[in-house]
C-alpha cells in the first residue's frame, strides 16, 4: 500500500508541475528586418525580411516583436512581390500576438506634439507592384497585437484588416 501511495504522489506531483510550465507565459522573440527584399527564404544566413519575420512570429509562442534595421538613408520601401505559390503579394496573416513597431527604425520617432503630428515613418509597405485583383498590407487575426509606424499604401483591398470574433474593421 506504501509503495502505490508513493506512485500516486509522484503521479500528482508530476501533474501539478506540468500544469505550473503550462500555466507560465511562452517566451517572446525579438525578430529585426534588415532587409527591404520581400522574401521568405528559409536559410538563416539571409538577411531577415518582413514577411519572412511575420512567418517566424506566428510560429513562436509569446506575444513576439518585429523591429526595423534597414540599411540605407531615408524611408525603407519593401515592395510586396507576386508569389504564384501564393497567388497574390499580400503578406501574411498575423495568427499570434504581435507587435509590428515601424518607430525602431534608425530616424523614425512618434508623434510628440498634442496637437498636429511630427512623426517621421521611416518603414513604408508598398503593393503598388500586385498583379492580383486584391492586395492588402496586413490582415490581424489574432489578440493583442499593435502595429505603428508604418506607411502602408497602394493596397486595393485593404492596408490593415482587423479580424477578432467575426468581426472585420477594414482600415483604408
Amino acid at each position: 500500500m506504501t509503495r502505490s501511495w508513493n506512485v500516486k504522489s509522484l503521479a500528482h506531483l508530476i501533474l501539478w508541475v506540468l500544469a505550473v510550465l503550462l500555466a507560465l507565459p511562452a517566451a517572446a522573440a525579438v525578430f529585426t528586418v534588415t532587409t527591404a527584399e520581400d522574401n521568405d527564404t528559409a536559410d538563416p544566413a539571409q538577411p531577415m525580411s518582413l514577411r519572412k519575420a511575420i512567418r517566424l512570429a506566428n510560429s513562436t509562442p509569446g506575444r513576439d516583436t518585429i523591429q526595423f534595421n534597414i540599411g540605407g538613408s531615408g524611408t525603407a520601401r519593401i515592395v510586396l512581390q507576386n508569389d504564384p505559390a501564393r497567388g497574390d503579394a499580400s503578406l501574411p496573416d498575423l495568427l499570434d500576438s504581435v507587435v509590428i513597431d515601424g518607430y525602431t527604425q534608425p530616424g523614425a520617432t512618434p508623434n510628440s506634439l498634442a496637437e498636429g503630428n511630427n512623426a517621421v515613418l521611416r518603414i513604408e509597405i508598398d503593393a503598388s507592384n500586385t498583379i492580383a485583383s486584391y492586395s492588402r498590407g496586413l490582415l490581424i487575426a489574432a489578440s493583442n497585437c499593435e502595429v505603428r509606424g508604418l506607411i502602408i499604401n497602394n493596397c486595393l483591398e485593404a492596408g490593415i484588416i482587423v479580424l477578432l470574433r467575426q468581426v472585420c474593421v477594414r482600415d483604408w
